[in-house]
């Protein structure tokens, strides 16, 4: 296996935010107005594998952490499938991305005014300028470290411990590398996407390594999540990890 331009192996490459905000506002603004658009212009998936996706990993998760009646946060919320999922159960919940398409989409789902969405970076999140201030009782962070990088997602899980109310839960969850090293595409031209596609495929133990500097998250369970029915790829898979805030001593 060798490195290519596109396709790198092992080395700390960073990405270029820009072209991420581009990638993005291009498949929101070219993905079909179907009724599974929600789940496939941000799940890269043909609409039933989309909606299959969609609804184990709901299901699943659902099953593992209970909203009702809670404050849910979610960064990266793309076109609102987890505010759709959860609405009939929450108190309130705030999506945030940096895709304005996105969030225009989001918007349009009419499912309560319990639910917001607001277009603002992970990689720069200003928790004063939040339309739902903190602390929440749940965070999501499904499919966004991907695109982060390294100082950033330390950054960005060093605030969640932060925006998390004591005893709060995170639900993270990403596609790794089953490699021993980190996989990066940049530039990486996408025949499935028919477009250019970057993202850093981190190693379990790297993010273990990332989650260990934290000694209010305590690990609750952690485990892969889709078959190979639902995600068919050779150097990836997604894994979850459910996290609890510790209250502090007295």
């Amino acid at each position: 296996m060798s490195d290519n331009p596109t396709r790198i192996y092992g080395d700390v490459t960073q990405l270029e935010y820009d072209d991420l905000q581009s990638f993005f506002e291009n498949i929101a603004h070219n993905s079909p107005k179907t009724n599974n658009y929600i789940h496939g212009a941000t799940m890269y998936q043909a609409d039933d594998i989309a909606l299959l996706r969609n609804q184990y990993e709901s299901e699943l998760v659902q099953s593992k952490i209970d909203f009702n009646n809670k404050r849910v946060f979610e960064v990266g919320c793309g076109t609102g499938r987890w505010a759709q999922n959860l609405c009939k159960l929450i108190k309130s919940y705030l999506g945030i991305d940096f895709s304005p398409e996105l969030i225009r989409s989001a918007q349009t789902l009419n499912i309560g005014d319990h639910c917001k969405f607001q277009v603002m970076p992970a990689n720069n999140l200003e928790s004063d300028k939040l339309i739902i201030p903190p602390p929440f009782d749940i965070i999501i962070c499904s499919g966004i470290c991907v695109y982060l990088n390294d100082a950033d997602l330390a950054t960005l899980i060093k605030q969640f411990t932060s925006l998390l109310a004591a005893n709060g839960i995170i639900y993270l969850r990403e596609p790794i590398s089953t490699l021993d090293r980190r996989m990066t595409l940049k530039d990486f031209y996408s025949t499935e996407l028919a477009t250019l596609y970057h993202g850093i495929y981190r190693t379990d133990a790297e993010y273990k390594t990332l989650f260990a500097k934290h000694e209010n998250l305590q690990l609750l369970t952690e485990a892969p999540l889709y078959d190979k029915k639902m995600h068919d790829r050779q150097e990836t898979r997604h894994k979850y990890y459910i996290f609890t805030k510790l209250k502090q001593a007295n």
